[in-house]
């Protein structure tokens, strides 16, 4: 098991921690509470009146140390960094012309989901894709070709962008798809 064990030493975060068992206990979810504490113990906290409380917090003693589990907590921040990154891709897109479909296709976006990321990047325009020259069209259908295909697609489409900055992904996308 990935636990690590904190002492809590202060004295509202320790009256907290037991009034917020002492409402579980009320609300009859005992789940953890009954094997280091027996019945009778939890029934004598939960009639304690606040003074006693205070009076048992004021101690000075680790009565109330927490668990950390280091994998849960390593997996969360993981998953709000991949967020992040997600949303800077997603404001990268649109701001960059992306279409609908294509922020479907690489993020799982709804209709409302894009109009709204589009609302929040202040996107107004709307329309086709810029139709490309045929000389430029192709160059883009060689640099999208010439992307390694085992990258990740989304990272295949910032590469492709960065390539021809001038020109918006929906306009890339046309030239790649459309030929």
């Amino acid at each position: 098991m990935h636990h690590a064990t904190v002492p809590i030493t202060a004295h509202t975060l320790t009256m907290t921690v037991l009034t917020y068992l002492i409402d579980r206990v009320d609300r009859g979810d005992l789940t953890g509470l009954l094997g280091p504490l027996d019945a009778a113990e939890l029934d004598q906290l939960r009639t304690m009146t606040v003074r006693d409380l205070l009076g048992i917090t004021d101690q000075g003693r680790e009565i109330v140390k927490i668990s950390i589990d280091t994998r849960q907590l390593r997996g969360c921040m993981s998953r709000l960094r991949n967020r992040s990154e997600d949303e800077a891709d997603q404001l990268w897109f649109i701001r960059r012309g992306a279409q609908q479909f294509l922020m479907t296709e690489l993020f799982g976006l709804s209709e409302r989901e894009f109009r709204e990321l589009r609302r929040h990047a202040g996107i107004t325009e709307r329309g086709r894709p810029q139709a490309l020259k045929p000389v430029t069209a192709q160059q883009v259908r060689n640099h999208w070709q010439a992307i390694n295909p085992r990258m990740p697609l989304i990272a295949r489409y910032r590469v492709l962008g960065d390539a021809f900055p001038e020109l918006s992904l929906a306009s890339l996308y046309a030239a790649v798809h459309d030929r």
